[in-house]
């Protein structure tokens, strides 16, 4: 009888050892999914940065694209402008050597 009772007491203590590492076991898992949780949002917000990141770069690139044109333009402007001036230095030079010649 003292054998059968130690044989329960045994069983009793596995039982509880059981309990307890399945407690732990649960603790654990609640953890895990809560720490997941906390991977999901900064995962999204990650995303979420790198989103604005590329619409920033894309508004930019567009911007940029933009300047260069109005460059592109201003220079152009800038080309023929001098073109003209020099056209116009030539021909008032022309007509002060006519003027000398005649004065």
């Amino acid at each position: 009888s003292t054998q059968s009772t130690g044989v329960g007491m045994e069983t009793v203590t596995r039982e509880s050892e059981l309990e307890d590492r399945l407690n732990g076991m649960s603790h654990l898992h609640l953890n895990w999914i809560r720490e997941r949780e906390t991977i999901e949002e900064r995962c999204s917000k990650v995303q979420a940065d790198c989103n604005n990141y590329l619409n920033t770069i894309d508004r930019l690139q567009g911007d940029l694209e933009v300047m260069r044109r109005e460059v592109t333009t201003a220079c152009e402007k800038e080309r023929q402008t001098r073109v003209k001036n020099k056209a116009l230095a030539s021909k008032l030079k022309t007509e002060e050597d006519e003027v000398r010649q005649w004065g």
